[in-house]
């Protein structure tokens, strides 16, 4: 038997769904979840004169997988593609800094020399940060990119000069139509499942480490006496886990940003899947995706003098 502490899962992102790749595994860090077999069986209909219950068949295997989780910067980006069908994987980042990015009053950081469209795409989120004026630094959405010019929606910028030392950073993944599928293994014993994301949610509350949870559906399942792919795992990102007091910056609903103190808030993206087994044959021969939903909530105080949610929203 396997001691609790000595529990490694890991995962590889497949080519093929249900084909597991001759590469390394990357350790997922969890705090806890289940691994079932997920065995189909039914009973023979049969009457015996013995009074004893007929013969039970194995029809098909359903193996899932589910894994709570602490966030860490890095760790579980590839999870959140997934969950959203991403056509590509996470975008080059925006790595911008200077000492000649200024602020307008019209939503706009404009530089002299400093190439301010660098990796940057319309519609994506960056994180601005380095003005002395607390109103130019959070994320802004990115309306327009030039050379010398970002335009940004969702916040208002206040005039500031150059002289700060300014960054802008941010990556972004789009959702789109791409089914992707993992290889997961667990250490003791070793286990190994092909599987599709089906579920991936986030969780914030004052006071606490931003937690989340991820679920999958399987092809099959196999006990094996090595580890998978090329025999090798390979260390998650070392990185701390995340606050909600260095994770969390705002929350907007459409285009309109919530004003009021957020409590706790959650985001949970549940992807259909649709398993089906051919005749004549014990483990899902596909699993075809459906489009992914998002869905949320947040909590907020009720001010008697500026309540306004429920004609807003």
């Amino acid at each position: 038997m396997a001691d609790a502490n000595q529990l490694v899962v890991s995962t590889t992102r497949e080519t093929t769904w249900g084909t597991t790749p001759s590469n390394a595994f990357l350790t997922l860090p969890v705090t806890g979840g289940s691994f079932p077999f997920g065995i189909e069986t039914v009973r023979s209909q049969q009457v015996r004169s013995d009074a004893q219950l007929a013969d039970s068949k194995k029809v098909g295997e359903a193996p899932s997988a589910s894994f709570d989780f602490e966030l860490v910067a890095q760790t579980y980006d590839d999870y959140m593609r997934s969950a959203i069908r991403s056509d590509a994987d996470w975008s080059t980042a925006v790595a911008i800094a200077g000492t000649d990015i200024a602020a307008t009053g019209s939503n706009t950081f404009t530089s002299s020399g400093t190439d301010l469209s660098t990796n940057v795409a319309v519609g994506q989120w960056v994180y601005v940060a380095g003005f002395t004026t607390a109103a130019n630094n959070g994320w802004f959405k990115v309306s327009a990119a030039a050379t010398g010019t970002l335009t940004v929606t969702h916040d208002t910028t206040v005039i500031e000069a150059v002289g700060d030392s300014v960054t802008i950073k941010g990556s972004y993944i789009w959702s789109g139509s791409t089914e992707h599928s993992y290889s997961i293994q667990q250490e003791y014993p070793e286990l190994t499942t092909r599987c599709r994301l089906n579920n991936f949610g986030l969780q914030q509350t004052p006071g606490g480490i931003i937690t989340g949870n991820m679920a999958f559906d399987g092809k099959g399942r196999a006990q094996g006496s090595a580890k998978a792919g090329d025999g090798t795992v390979t260390a998650a990102a070392t990185e701390d886990v995340v606050s909600e007091v260095d994770g969390f910056g705002a929350l907007w609903v459409g285009t309109t940003a919530v004003s009021y103190d957020i409590m706790d808030l959650s985001m949970d993206i549940s992807i259909p899947n649709r398993p089906a087994k051919g005749l004549g044959n014990s483990q899902r021969t596909r699993m075809p995706q459906g489009s992914p939903e998002v869905t949320g909530s947040f909590s907020v105080y009720m001010e008697d003098s500026t309540w306004g949610l429920d004609t807003a929203w």
